[in-house]
């Protein structure tokens, strides 16, 4: 092939070289495409180059036609935020030259905006670093969270600055677990002071809570959680770009299941089922189709629909093996009940994807719930320490329904 390129003997230093002319030529085609489709990059651009001119018409042009479309909603708040102080820098700069009054004011307003787009970031990104920091059980370095709170609580309000309040309040949200929080967040996320990449995050971080807080037996927050899903899809946030998180997907569903709301979920799997990768959509349907079943008490006709499905997620797997166990729970099947334990005990072993995060809330499923059965089968000589130690353990897969099986087995 080289011969047939370059019509000469195969030179090894010469192919290394056009390979590597060839690389980043493409390299500077996709910088090209992607500063052409960003809008506000390309024109900040422009706007340095104008600055090496004397024409302040132009200057001055360009710069309010960058500030009227940093105003445009769909573009993101990190971009924006980026956009405001450079272009407040650059505009200081070039006044300060000319020594205009305009320099002042320009200033002012670029110190601003250092400040915003600081403190939107520093906001932002607590909130993710604290949400990993309390399921990792890792420390992390949240140098100036403090002050930033300290001054927060004094100086931040919805009314001057919304966009960095409701991240303040997000912030605060996931350090406290506070339901005053959670509920002026739930009502303040669908105001104009988020777009739509803001109010996904937000989502985000109130589901986690209800989630959270619904594990911990508060059911309350399990019709909060089927709420805020509503909201997702009344504002059309659940798909994105046509597609739709697995992960969202089985949650929701899930989530509508728990609450016995099958009709609404059946419309949903019917409805979303498309928006899910093509692989997935077979274990994905089987999965929820059987939930129905076993919240319907139909469990010979869950186990029917789960047989046979070759499933492509690990999440969806270990969702299905947890089902099964709990269908032979249910039908005091011990025998096969104990097969299943044993046989998702070592498929857990085996496991070489996965956190052991997921690895301990399944092995304490299977622990919790072969007592249950053994208390079900009249074995109440550990029953009280057995309850205890279940009421206390936090990680557990599925612990609702660990937790009413436990309420049902309490009474002697």
């Amino acid at each position: 092939m080289f011969h047939q390129i370059f019509n000469e003997p195969y030179d090894n230093t010469k192919l290394h070289l056009t390979l590597s002319r060839y690389y980043k030529t493409i390299e500077n085609f996709l910088s090209h495409e992607t500063l052409m489709a960003d809008e506000v990059l390309s024109n900040l651009l422009t706007l340095e180059s104008l600055k090496t001119f004397d024409s302040e018409k132009h200057f001055s042009g360009k710069k309010k036609a960058i500030q009227k479309n940093l105003q445009n909603r769909d573009i993101p708040s990190n971009v924006r935020l980026y956009g405001k102080l450079t272009l407040e820098e650059k505009s200081f700069e070039y006044f300060s030259r000319l020594q205009k009054p305009e320099s002042v004011q320009d200033l002012q307003e670029l110190y601003d905006s250092i400040d915003e787009h600081f403190l939107y970031l520093k906001l932002k990104y607590a909130c993710e670093l604290l949400s990993r920091k309390q399921i990792l059980d890792q420390t992390f370095d949240l140098s100036f969270l403090d002050a930033i709170l300290d001054y927060g609580a004094q100086n931040f309000s919805q009314e001057s600055k919304p966009l960095i309040y409701g991240f303040y309040r997000l912030v605060e949200l996931v350090m406290h677990n506070r339901d005053t929080d959670f509920k002026f967040l739930k009502t303040f996320v669908q105001s104009k002071a988020f777009n739509t990449s803001d109010k996904r995050v937000i989502y985000g971080f109130l589901i986690n809570f209800c989630i959270r807080m619904s594990n911990l037996g508060n059911v309350i927050y399990l019709e909060e959680l089927f709420s805020i899903y509503v909201q997702l899809i009344d504002e059309g946030l659940l798909v994105q770009n046509n597609k739709l998180y697995l992960y969202d997907y089985k949650n929701v569903a899930t989530t509508a299941i728990r609450l016995k709301k099958f009709d609404w979920v059946k419309a949903f799997t019917e409805n979303y089922t498309n928006y899910i990768p093509h692989k997935d959509r077979p274990s994905a349907l089987a999965y929820n189709l059987a939930r129905i079943d076993f919240y319907q008490e139909k469990y010979k006709s869950a186990i029917r629909v789960l047989s046979g499905v070759d499933y492509s997620d690990l999440y969806y797997e270990l969702g299905s093996r947890s089902l099964i166990i709990k269908i032979y729970f249910e039908l005091d099947d011990y025998s096969l009940f104990e097969a299943n334990c044993n046989s998702f005990k070592i498929f857990l072993k085996r496991l070489k994807i996965g956190s052991e995060y997921q690895r301990k809330i399944y092995n304490n499923f299977i622990k919790h719930s072969i007592r249950l059965f053994k208390i079900k089968e009249g074995n109440t000589k550990s029953k009280s320490q057995w309850i205890e130690e279940i009421q206390k353990t936090q990680e557990i897969a599925d612990r609702t329904w660990v937790l009413e099986k436990m309420e049902t087995l309490k009474e002697p």
